[in-house]
């Protein structure tokens, strides 16, 4: 295959086209998170040896962006080769130094999540869709070899959370089998079915030996609070463990004071489960007529958007709103936006809404749901990537793609996150969906922000218990038990994650007043939301420098 093709122009493209081709003969899987068809088929090695040979391609590919000649180099690929510097120090500080795929034998999320997209994603051939998932099929049993064998010890919450992911699978198997036989039919479709029982069966032999055979070992997953300040630093997110914390009790209490005056509004007590109640009282019927009214927001916000002029629009774009399949619900127990791979010829997302365990639709609300629906989609998440990946590059985006997946390696999510957490503010300070209902839950789910920074720094340095998260998060913003324990599973995964939603926020905005006073009148809100959105996924102060040395 050409990546010639796919990549953009200029003095860095021939060594992005070269090291694409060597990451999808290595990582396969790669090409179906970039959204590249018709190359990297089958999966990888995922033992340690298979591991270390990747990091060692993503060094090589680093040391031919420093051998190309910096006088040739625009000011925008200067800045793409320092972010995959940072990016590649951080992987490697992840892969490497913390190796806490080790410890986690949740293989399995990942494999979901890759044959999701080869589902859901846009391909002009059936049969060749089909042919790509049987190819991948035929390689699990291996995979899942690879996956026992790079295992030491496991920690006992890891391997819970992988215990269900395994459980849910099999409905995964049964729709690849079923959406075969209706798509090509015949002896493809055939041979997608066997495969498919062999996945399972491979997939049930390593659940029982994650049951019965593993050494478990409790606090794998907890890190020293110089892990955690190195995380910090590599992500460049400009904060330490003490000041992050510092910024998330600052909010805390600003936070209450104003969720406090805002349910006052709604409501004659202080109660805030009163004023939840009477703030969640728009409730679609049924779990259907919730998926129902998620499209209906994604549109809703889209014309908003257009008639409003607030941000660019990127080119060839949509969005599914599906229920979250059985095998993700673990990970996701509310919703959550898997974006389009960079080099997709359609940016189309799929956003994912989890059924409520206990049939309780009241999370669902109309009012909520507002909010919700920008973050996720227009022009949070969903526009974003959408734009980002049309607009610039690989280096602003994600490189690093591909098996074994750790939240900890994420890079610029104080901008990806903090800008989907900001969009839920803005839109309503532009009146989409501005109700007293909707400002309190805005003002609760800010709350929320405010209690995750603590909870990431603190549970992930072992100062809080699980159970201790667990309490906040039910005391702090009236979260279910059931979805707070599953919350706070998720966050042993991936540490300094959940900060970057109010920190990027707080960063947004205090850029914005920089320029604000800077620019004075000249200064036009849709220009500074360009602007951060032609910065890709990098961290707002990286973003920031950049377009102050610009002259903008």
């Amino acid at each position: 295959m050409d990546f010639s093709a796919l990549v953009r122009p200029g003095s860095l493209a021939p060594v992005t086209a070269t090291y694409l081709s060597r990451l999808a003969d290595m990582a396969p899987e790669a090409t179906v998170y970039l959204g590249i068809d018709g190359a990297g088929h089958g999966l990888p090695e995922l033992d340690a040896t298979g591991i270390h040979a990747k990091v060692r391609l993503f060094e090589s590919w680093r040391d031919s962006l420093q051998g190309i000649d910096g006088e040739t180099l625009t000011d925008g690929e200067r800045l793409d080769v320092e972010a995959y510097e940072l990016r590649l120090d951080l992987y490697r500080y992840v892969m490497q130094d913390l190796a806490r795929w080790r410890h986690n034998p949740d293989a399995i999320s990942a494999l979901g999540e890759l044959f999701f997209m080869l589902m859901t994603a846009d391909r002009a051939n059936e049969e060749g869709r089909f042919e790509d998932i049987l190819a991948r099929l035929e390689d699990v049993p291996k995979y899942l070899r690879g996956a026992q064998n790079r295992l030491g010890k496991v920690d006992p919450v890891w391997a819970g959370t992988a215990l269900r992911v395994c459980d849910g699978m099999a409905g995964l198997w049964r729709s690849l089998a079923e959406a075969a036989d209706g798509a090509v039919g015949g002896a493809l479709a055939e041979q997608v079915r066997r495969s498919a029982e062999r996945a399972g069966d491979a997939v049930d032999r390593y659940r029982r030996w994650i049951a019965d055979e593993t050494e478990a070992q409790e606090g794998l997953w907890l890190l020293q609070e110089e892990q955690f300040d190195e995380l910090l630093r590599l992500k460049a997110l400009g904060v330490d463990t003490r000041s992050c914390r510092e910024l998330g009790e600052h909010y805390l209490h600003e936070l209450r004071a104003e969720r406090l005056r805002l349910a006052r509004s709604l409501t004659d007590s202080d109660s805030m489960a009163d004023a939840r109640r009477i703030a969640n009282r728009r409730v679609p019927g049924s779990f259907s007529g919730a998926v129902a009214q998620v499209k209906e927001f994604v549109a809703d916000s889209r014309r908003f958007l257009v008639n409003q002029d607030l941000v660019p629009m990127a080119e060839h774009e949509g969005m599914k709103v599906l229920p979250t399949p059985d095998f993700f619900v673990p990970l996701i127990p509310f919703a959550a936006m898997m974006e389009a791979g960079m080099y997709a010829p359609v940016q189309r997302s799929v956003y994912m809404l989890t059924r409520p365990v206990d049939g309780d639709l009241s999370g669902l609300s109309k009012d909520r749901f507002s909010g919700i629906a920008v973050h996720e989609g227009y022009p949070g998440h969903h526009l974003q990537h959408s734009y980002a990946h049309r607009n610039t590059s690989i280096y602003r985006n994600n490189p690093f793609v591909g098996f074994p997946v750790d939240g900890a390696a994420r890079f610029g999510l104080d901008l990806v996150e903090g800008w989907a957490h900001y969009c839920e503010e803005m839109m309503k300070d532009h009146g989409f969906e501005d109700t007293a209902e909707s400002r309190f839950l805005l003002v609760d789910d800010q709350l929320l922000r405010a209690v995750r920074i603590l909870i990431d720094v603190d549970l992930s340095t072992g100062r809080m218990p699980m159970e201790g998260a667990v309490e906040m998060l039910v005391d702090e913003v009236g979260m279910p038990r059931g979805a707070a324990e599953a919350e706070v599973r998720r966050y042993t995964t991936s540490p300094t994650y959940q900060l970057c939603y109010l920190l990027g926020k707080h960063k947004i905005e205090r850029f914005r007043d920089e320029l604000r006073q800077l620019q004075g009148g000249a200064f036009d809100e849709r220009d500074f939301h360009e602007m951060l959105l032609n910065g890709g996924c990098l961290p707002v102060d990286m973003t920031r420098k950049h377009i102050l040395e610009r002259g903008r």
